[in-house]
């Protein structure tokens, strides 16, 4: 819990911070200011679950005049002006029984109770059965925040620009908490209007995409994610431009070395992989994905021009897949890994780097689980003639099919 304690007589502010930190531990996070100014302050930066403040107390302390009015004034901006961050709790506590008779008539409603420091030192015990109530108040919030959706869509890429295309689509706009993540407005299939996160990791790999989209999908607990951008593709079975919606990814690159008798009588290292697929057969994803599949969307005049046009013609028609991909951490050009990571389910048709870690994320989240999918596009084959001139493309296809769920194909809660 984050817990705020204002009071401008030391030894009691002190003896305050102790009674807290008793009963809610050390991996409480409390401060301590003086006087209202400060306050604000830190109630215009920080949600605190908590807030203890003395009712007599200055403005400035050394400068103004130790009174209600500081008080008043501070509770009065906090709940009714909107300006600071309301805590989840107000404790009120005071020597003053003047002070405690006007909280009372005024302000008292938005207190969770007023506390007199008699000299009996009694306040003490009462303030912490307090402070164990709020504790409890707040875990009870948080299961209740948790379990509800905060943002209607997520969507996430490896690099920038698989991220560029959504420029065109959306208008982006920075979220303060939340460094480098990117809010947006759209339309659903039925006119309404959503709120959306975007955000480009800015870096391949699985670590990177299961932690950062761990952090988000925590952060803005949408109801539905969604990964882009471009991948590899497995010859023969799908062609460069293709879009690939990744009905299990399976981790090719997880498991252990060992070794085996070689042919000369010595022994050689092999990896054994073991593979844990996370698939979405049980969502709802998998059943737009589906539809996608079947429908004409990737032989669009719009996408086929797009193509063209970005790739002077090497592109055209686009074909949709629904299928088991592979994904590991290392960058794959060469035919004899395909084959190995063929080997683990042969009906696999793309690989990349990133969707294992963004499945897991989805799939093992402590707040409410969101609705996932990756959704990319073949820009190589894998293998030594590996390049970067479909890029461009690819992530305009996949985040074609984004846009495609999100305004017509997606039924929002």
């Amino acid at each position: 819990m984050k817990v705020l304690v204002v009071h401008d007589r030391e030894d009691v502010a002190q003896k305050v911070c102790t009674l807290v930190r008793n009963v809610l531990g050390h991996s409480s996070e409390i401060d301590k200011v003086e006087d209202s100014h400060l306050a604000r302050q830190h109630l215009s930066k920080t949600i605190y679950d908590l807030l203890i403040i003395d009712l007599t107390i200055p403005a400035i302390k050394g400068k103004t005049p130790v009174d209600y009015r500081a008080v008043d004034e501070l509770l009065t901006e906090l709940f009714s002006l909107g300006t600071l961050n309301i805590p989840g709790d107000v404790i009120g506590m005071t020597r003053d029984c003047d002070a405690l008779k006007l909280v009372n008539t005024s302000l008292g409603p938005h207190l969770m109770v007023m506390i007199e420091e008699d000299q009996e030192g009694l306040w003490a015990e009462y303030l912490c059965d307090k402070i164990v109530y709020a504790q409890r108040a707040a875990d009870t919030r948080s299961i209740s925040v948790n379990r509800h959706y905060l943002y209607d869509a997520l969507i996430v890429t490896a690099m920038d620009k698989e991220m560029r295309p959504y420029e065109a689509h959306f208008e982006m706009n920075n979220v303060a908490h939340f460094p480098g993540a990117k809010e947006f407005l759209f339309k659903d299939s039925c006119g309404k209007s959503r709120k959306g996160i975007a955000y480009s990791i800015g870096r391949s790999g699985q670590p990177s995409a299961a932690s950062m989209s761990q952090a988000l999908i925590t952060s803005f607990r949408p109801q539905l994610a969604l990964m882009s951008g471009y991948c590899g593709g497995v010859i023969s079975k799908v062609s460069l431009g293709d879009l690939v919606f990744f009905e299990s990814a399976y981790a090719w690159d997880y498991g252990k070395w060992s070794e085996e008798s070689a042919e000369n009588g010595g022994a050689r290292s092999v990896f054994l992989s073991r593979p844990n697929p996370i698939d979405i057969m049980d969502q709802e994803t998998h059943r737009v994905a589906r539809d996608m599949v079947q429908s004409n969307f990737g032989k669009s005049q719009e996408i086929q021009k797009k193509n063209k046009d970005l790739t002077k013609g090497k592109l055209g028609e686009v074909s949709l897949h629904l299928c088991p991909t592979g994904s590991g951490s290392a960058v794959v050009a060469n035919d004899e890994i395909i084959l190995q990571i063929r080997g683990l389910n042969d009906s696999i048709w793309a690989v990349d780097m990133e969707c294992y870690g963004f499945y897991h994320a989805g799939k093992n989240t402590n707040v409410i689980r969101p609705q996932f999918i990756c959704i990319k596009s073949v820009s190589d084959y894998c293998n030594g003639e590996k390049g970067d001139d479909l890029h461009e493309a690819c992530s305009e296809i996949s985040s074609s099919a984004v846009v495609e769920i999100l305004r017509k194909r997606w039924v929002f809660q």
